[in-house]
């Protein structure tokens, strides 16, 4: 049998981490924190000094 690659998703409010396997996604498919409950949307661009 051969080694089988997991993705894990980790999330950054809270930390909880799990297999994307076993996550849930939203309509726009970004992955649903099962800790939080927050998605895990791309964070807003930053500018420098703001």
């Amino acid at each position: 049998m051969g080694f089988v690659w997991v993705s894990q998703f980790e999330c950054a409010s809270c930390g909880a981490r799990e297999a994307t396997t076993r996550l849930e996604y939203d309509d726009l498919g970004y992955a649903v924190c099962p800790g939080c409950g927050r998605n895990g949307k791309p964070a807003p661009k930053q500018v420098a000094g703001q």
